[in-house]
C-alpha cells in the first residue's frame, strides 16, 4: 500500500505542478497586455509578473 500511496501522491503533485503552469501560461497576454498599455520600464513590468506569481501560487495552494 505505502507505493501505491506514493505513486497517487506523486500523480497528485504531477497535476498540481501542470495547473499551476497552466495559470502561469494563461496570465502571459494579460501581461503583455498591461505592458502595451502602460508602456513603462521593465521595472514595472517585473513587479506585476511577481504579483501574478504569488497570485498563482496561492491559487495553487488553495486549489
Amino acid at each position: 500500500m505505502g507505493i501505491l500511496d506514493a505513486r497517487g501522491d506523486g500523480a497528485f503533485f504531477i497535476i498540481k505542478i501542470i495547473s499551476e503552469l497552466v495559470l502561469v501560461v494563461a496570465s502571459l497576454p494579460i501581461l503583455i497586455f498591461i505592458k502595451r498599455i502602460s508602456n513603462q520600464t521593465l521595472g514595472a513590468t517585473k513587479v506585476i509578473l511577481r504579483i501574478l506569481i504569488v497570485i498563482c501560487d496561492l491559487l495553487f495552494w488553495l486549489w
